[in-house]
């Protein structure tokens, strides 16, 4: 059997298939029917994700798409509405909870599609690679964090330069991240992303525009438009809003406005000069109603329009005397090209959506003009369609610009990224680049661990950085990793701890039963599990990060969980009683909804489990009261152990989050740790639940003069 890679883009898919193939023997598997034209028009042979769906597993996925879809649904409602968007009339706020509802239910039956395609696919090939183009959108998220169970690695490679928080945001879930250029380093690198995640390889795509065109590319170019080549051209990218963002909804109509000024310049112009020909591209993200677009533009006095909606980016910019866009990759790509760009970003329309919103793309020293006001556009226009000196002072700058945006001069992207993609399918996944797997679950688990074990073993797919928490959290503890315990030596553990998050089907019981083996009498077994009635997306609305792609916007990041009851039959079942239970608790959801005894906020567990009748490390069935942690904690605070202290307010905390006294011994605590930034956060989400808590305004102004913030501080200590 051939190792196999997903790729997962639409976007020059069928030439990255082309370079993989090129360099490996490997088959080519798509997530995407749109793309198969393509490879069938090249020659490329590849096989479809869903075609190793079998019928039971998609009805499989609609049962849970549906049963998901009517447990979150009626979050949407009028109350919740309005505590967030108070300034918006009911009406408006009933039409963008019926849009979130109606694009929630679509959501949730792909992403359920796309997690049981996915699994098939696993279980029929020798899958080792999913290349993915942004881990943080609904689809490919989905897939990164299935990889994840699955034990598959993930790659990171954009189609167009990010900027912004539309293309990157600071949680990336893939192993490893292919950017373009040491800029697009910096910009991850800002987000939070490990150093030793990325990769600068440029963009394989942008290798296009290094080589010679291919024969006959601009002529069939023309020939698809039916413009006349022997005449100017300009371009003109059609920008589009980002939907269900606040920035678009604050900015609905910056889209139209901005395409209409445009219109209404390039109409004037092209009465001066009516051998003037224009090509208007929407984007790709916006259907486009083409027939409009045409009208709109003859309306506005241009005559040779074209709508294009088809051809390639490499295509349209060979065709190009100007390019118009509003921060666009296809800026970029023009420029490559040596077409002179103008940057459409309008005071009037769009320059807040990328002030406040996304970001820009462009900055001042690129070989890119940028135009801030309506009555700039036609001069800029014909500024540089007829004057030299200004078209030559601008593509003086290319090469400056290129380096700033793909970082290489020579066309080898393709290689380059090839190469790493090669190196990810042929190691071993431990050793791959480091990256925390389940990182949400390795604190809670880490803590669980008593501080008198003396040897703990670690079992699952991912214990590498686990293995470090737990050492920090137990420094007496001999801590072994193993991926199923085979590489052990002998059994007699005080303590197993599975790294991997349970999963609510057999599995789970066999992974319990295999651990068993491995303790001591009397030792006691960790493991987490993701709650069943928790669901990202109700914690993305109550955040009120209600606009995809933002973290738990996708509906599907984690699609099985236990109730309570359920996983306490799984440990039953499998010769295990659980002691000692402490909830993984999302704090946004408990201030912000009214929860039945806040169940939907408990993301999840970890439990402390012994086997029956064998209870040492564990206690009686008696765990820990959060009062009893607190006491535990001042007692250890006033003999001067603060790292004792710590973990015993910190235990308080997972178990009553919203005990502003836990929090304010905590901020005490890490004051005189010396860590003043974590003491800073921890006092004022103790003010947020008890404002006139004496202690912690006292406390709070002490960090303040430290920190320098006591400007910051009497801000929060007013109530304002």
């Amino acid at each position: 059997m051939k190792p196999a890679v997903l790729l997962t883009h639409l976007r020059s898919c069928d030439e990255m298939a082309e370079s993989l193939l090129l360099h490996a023997d490997v088959d080519i598997i798509v997530a995407y029917d749109e793309v198969l034209p393509y490879f069938e028009s090249r020659g490329v042979p590849c096989k479809r994700l869903f075609d190793f769906l079998s019928e039971t597993r998609s009805q499989r996925a609609v049962v849970e798409a549906a049963v998901r879809f009517d447990a979150l649904r009626h979050r949407f409602n009028e109350e919740v509405m309005e505590r967030y968007w108070p300034h918006w009339d009911a009406g408006l706020r009933q039409r963008v909870a019926e849009r979130l509802i109606e694009q929630m239910k679509g959501d949730l039956y792909q992403e359920t599609t796309f997690v049981e395609a996915l699994r098939s696919c696993a279980a029929q090939t020798d899958l080792r690679l999913i290349i993915v183009p942004q881990d943080i959108c609904r689809d490919t998220k989905t897939m990164a964090m299935v990889a994840r169970r699955l034990g598959i690695p993930v790659l990171h490679l954009l189609h167009a330069f990010p900027y912004g928080a539309d293309n990157l945001h600071e949680e990336c879930y893939a192993d490893a991240i292919a950017v373009f250029s040491e800029r697009a380093r910096d910009l991850y690198r800002g987000f939070g992303v490990p150093e030793d995640r990325i990769v600068v390889t440029g963009n394989p795509y942008w290798d296009n525009f290094w080589r010679p065109p291919r024969p006959g590319l601009r002529e069939k170019g023309f020939e698809a438009s039916g413009l006349d080549p022997k005449q100017p051209v300009i371009v003109v990218g059609l920008t589009y809003p980002h939907q269900l963002s606040a920035i678009s909804a604050a900015h609905p109509d910056y889209v139209r406005q901005t395409c209409e000024a445009t219109l209404d310049a390039l109409g004037t112009l092209c009465r001066k000069y009516p051998e003037w020909q224009v090509i208007l591209r929407p984007h790709p993200n916006v259907p486009a109603h083409i027939e409009d677009l045409d009208d709109k533009a003859h309306s506005a006095g241009i005559q040779h329009v074209w709508v294009d909606s088809k051809l390639a980016s490499t295509t349209v910019c060979s065709m190009a005397s100007l390019v118009m866009c509003t921060q666009s990759n296809l800026g970029i790509e023009a420029m490559f090209l040596g077409v002179p760009v103008i940057n459409l970003v309008l005071e009037e329309f769009a320059q807040p959506v990328f002030a406040e919103g996304m970001g820009p793309l462009f900055v001042d020293e690129d070989a890119i003009l940028s135009v801030w006001r309506v009555g700039d556009i036609a001069p800029a226009i014909e500024g540089l369609m007829r004057d030299p000196k200004e078209r030559d002072a601008l593509l003086n700058k290319r090469k400056d610009t290129i380096l700033r945006y793909n970082g290489f001069l020579d066309g080898r992207s393709s290689e380059r990224f090839t190469a790493l993609a090669r190196k990810m399918m042929n190691m071993p996944l431990e050793s791959l680049p480091k990256t925390d797997r389940f990182e949400a679950w390795e604190g809670p688990l880490a803590q669980a661990v008593p501080d008198d074990a003396s040897r703990v073993l670690l079992l699952g797919r991912f214990t590498r950085s686990l293995a470090g928490a737990v050492e920090v959290a137990v420094p007496s503890a001999r801590v072994l990793a193993g991926r199923d315990g085979a590489a052990v030596a002998q059994a007699g553990f005080d303590v197993v701890v599975l790294a991997d998050p349970l999963t609510p089907d057999s599995r789970s019981q066999d992974e319990i039963e295999a651990a068993a083996q491995w303790l001591a009498p009397g030792g006691g077994l960790i493991a987490c599990a993701q709650h069943g009635a928790y669901a990202d997306a109700v914690e993305s609305l109550n955040a009120a990060a209600w606009a995809p792609p933002r973290p738990g916007a996708e509906c599907a990041t984690q699609l099985h969980g236990f109730s309570r009851q359920g996983l306490e039959m799984v440990f039953s079942r499998a010769g295990f009683d659980i002691r000692e239970w402490l909830p993984r608790v999302n704090i946004a959801m408990v201030e912000n909804i009214e929860c039945s005894a806040h169940e939907q906020a408990i993301e999840g567990w970890v439990v402390r489990a012994v086997k029956r009748n064998g209870a040492r490390h564990f206690g009686s069935g008696q765990s820990d009261t959060a009062a009893a942690l607190n006491e535990k904690g001042e007692a250890l605070f006033a003999e001067g152990d603060y790292e004792g202290a710590r973990k015993a307010f910190e235990g308080a905390l997972r178990l009553e989050p919203r005990r502003a006294l836990y929090d304010n011994n905590l901020a005490a605590v890490l004051f005189a740790l010396g860590e003043h930034d974590a003491a800073w956060n921890a006092l004022v989400r103790t003010l947020e639940h008890e404002p006139q808590l004496e202690s912690a305004r006292a406390n709070l102004r002490d960090v303040a003069q430290v920190l320098g913030r006591e400007a910051e501080a009497a801000r929060i200590l007013e109530g304002r």
